[in-house]
């Protein structure tokens, strides 16, 4: 176990605050964020957002903002960068189960074109839980650490992670 990690009552969840993973030296930050307006939207985002944040909002679900709000995202992702990423949703990264280091991942992105399998070099997204971004820095920098030891275990490693929590609404 990291630190004061603890296992929640999902054992297949990464789990853990920013100081569980000081042994692995993150350059941790916040407020990098890219800035998107509506006009920069695709007409198919726009309209799946405008239909999804009607469901999804006043629901308050984490399933609906994942399937109406997030999913739509990574469609126009996958779309923006011609194919070249696969998206994965709620598949499993089990990298280093004594450390806590494995469980479900909301989202996987990996670099590659292959909707078949996950190969590195791979990037996370978390869901707020409770619709609390803060709450979910934990899980994010657990993510990143495995998807750092995924990418280094695949011989692909890259120098720097990047992490996203989302309530769909907020990134």
């Amino acid at each position: 176990m990291l630190g004061n990690m603890y296992i929640s009552s999902e054992p297949t969840a990464f789990v853990g605050t920013a100081n569980d993973y000081t042994e692995f030296l993150l350059d941790f930050s916040t407020g990098n964020t890219l800035h998107f307006t509506y006009k920069d939207f695709s007409d198919f985002l726009k309209e799946s957002l405008f239909r999804g944040y009607a469901i999804a909002l006043p629901n308050g679900s984490e399933k609906a903002r994942s399937e109406l709000l997030v999913s739509p995202f990574l469609v126009e992702l996958k779309q923006i960068n011609h194919h070249r990423i696969s998206v994965f949703s709620g598949e499993f990264l089990d990298v280093d189960k004594k450390r806590g280091l494995n469980g479900e991942v909301d989202f996987i992105l990996s670099s590659n074109d292959n909707q078949l399998f996950i190969d590195a070099p791979i990037f996370t997204i978390v869901e707020a839980k409770k619709n609390d971004i803060g709450e979910a820095f934990g899980q994010c920098i657990a993510q990143m650490v495995g998807a750092k030891i995924f990418n280094e275990n695949h011989k692909k490693a890259i120098t720097t992670i990047f992490g996203c929590v989302t309530t769909g609404d907020r990134w």
